[in-house]
């Protein structure tokens, strides 16, 4: 999670509620979660910015995409 939180200083990303909540989310987890699996488990987190949020850390390389056998993107730390 310090690794996470550095890096995204690095990248002059801010560590917002929600960022935090999905990474703690993420780090939590002993496997890639979905975006369905992620708003279950962070419910009070809109959509919206879900979305947002994965997107941003996906495309500053937070985040890393894993696609599985049945076609559902996963996210991971």
């Amino acid at each position: 999670m310090r690794a996470a939180q550095s890096y995204m200083a690095s990248k002059s990303l801010r560590l917002t509620t929600s960022r935090l909540r999905l990474l703690t989310t993420l780090c939590d987890s002993d496997r890639p979660l979905t975006l369905a699996e992620i708003q279950q488990r962070v419910e009070s987190l809109p959509t919206s910015s879900l979305y947002r949020n994965v997107i941003a850390l996906e495309t500053s390389g937070v985040l890393r995409r894993v696609t599985g056998t049945d076609g559902y993107a996963r996210f991971e730390l």
